[in-house]
C-alpha cells in the first residue's frame, strides 16, 4: 500500500508563495494610501474650530482675518496636532501643514492641503483644495512643491459646504447624473466630486446649479451651455482640469 503524503511539493509551495506576493503587493499601497487618508482626515478635524473663528471674525469685522495674529490665535507653528504641523491663515484661507516622517507618513510628509471660504450672503461655506488658487492639483492636476495630492482629501470636503448649524448635506446621494438627451432643456449640468469619486467612470457630472460666476471672466470663459457641452463630452475624466466654477453651487 502506497503511503499517504500529506506534505506540499515545491511547486505548490512556490504558487502559493507567489500568490502571497500578489495579494501584498495590491494590499500594502490600498493600506498605505488608508493611513494617509486617515491622517489627512485628522488634520481636517483640526481645521474645524479654525474654520468657526474665521466665520466668527468675518461676522463682526465685514472682512476676513489677514494672519494668524489678525484673528487672535497662536502663530503657525505653535498649533500643532499629531501629524499636524501648524496652521497658517491668510486672508480668511488657511493652510494646514503636515509633519515628516515618522510622526506623519511618508506620502503626505511636509505636504499642505487649504481650506477655502466663500461668503454665501449670510453664511460662509467652505472647500479644501490641494492650492490656494486655481492652480496646481486644484481639479485633478498635478501637485507642485508642498501641496498634496488631491486623492488623499475627502471628497466630501471638495466640494463647498456651508458652515452653519442647518443640514449641510449637499444632497449627493440624490443627484441626478447627467444623460445627454435625457435632461431638460433648462437643466444645468455641473461637476459633483463625491460622485465622481464613487462612479465606475470617474465622472461627477450631474444635474444641479452652477456657480453664479460662471460667465466671462472664468479661466474658459464659460456660460452654462459651454459647460453641458463639455460634460455632454465627458470632459473632466482622466484627470482633465475642471475650471472651479463649475463644481455645483450649494
Amino acid at each position: 500500500m502506497k503511503p499517504i503524503n500529506f506534505g506540499f511539493t515545491l511547486i505548490e509551495l512556490m504558487i502559493a508563495l507567489a500568490i502571497i506576493g500578489i495579494l501584498a503587493a495590491v494590499a500594502i499601497p490600498q493600506y498605505q494610501n488608508f493611513v494617509a487618508r486617515a491622517q489627512v482626515a485628522d488634520g481636517l478635524s483640526m481645521a474645524t474650530s479654525i474654520k468657526t473663528a474665521i466665520s466668527e471674525y468675518y461676522s463682526t469685522h465685514g472682512k476676513y482675518p489677514s494672519d494668524n495674529t489678525a484673528l487672535g490665535i497662536d502663530s503657525t507653528f505653535d498649533i500643532k496636532g499629531k501629524y499636524v504641523r501648524g496652521i497658517k491663515v491668510d486672508d480668511g484661507k488657511f493652510e494646514v501643514v503636515f509633519k515628516i516622517e515618522p510622526d506623519a507618513h511618508k506620502l503626505i510628509e511636509g505636504k499642505s492641503f487649504y481650506m477655502i471660504p466663500t461668503d454665501e450672503g449670510g453664511s460662509i461655506s467652505w472647500r479644501c483644495a490641494c492650492a490656494s488658487s486655481n492652480s496646481g492639483c486644484v481639479g485633478g492636476g498635478t501637485p507642485l512643491n508642498r501641496q498634496i495630492d488631491e486623492k488623499y482629501l475627502p471628497s466630501s470636503c471638495l466640494l463647498a459646504s456651508k458652515d452653519t448649524d442647518t443640514d449641510t448635506d449637499t444632497d449627493t446621494d440624490t443627484a441626478t447624473k447627467w444623460k445627454p438627451g435625457e435632461m431638460l432643456h433648462d437643466d444645468q449640468a455641473c461637476w459633483d466630486q463625491s460622485v465622481a469619486g464613487s462612479a465606475t467612470d470617474g465622472l461627477g457630472w450631474v444635474v444641479g446649479k452652477l456657480s453664479p460666476t460662471v460667465g466671462p471672466g472664468t479661466i474658459y470663459w464659460a456660460v452654462p451651455a459651454l459647460v453641458n457641452s463639455h460634460a455632454n463630452a465627458s470632459y473632466g475624466s482622466g484627470g482633465s482640469v475642471l475650471e472651479l466654477d463649475w463644481y455645483c453651487y450649494p
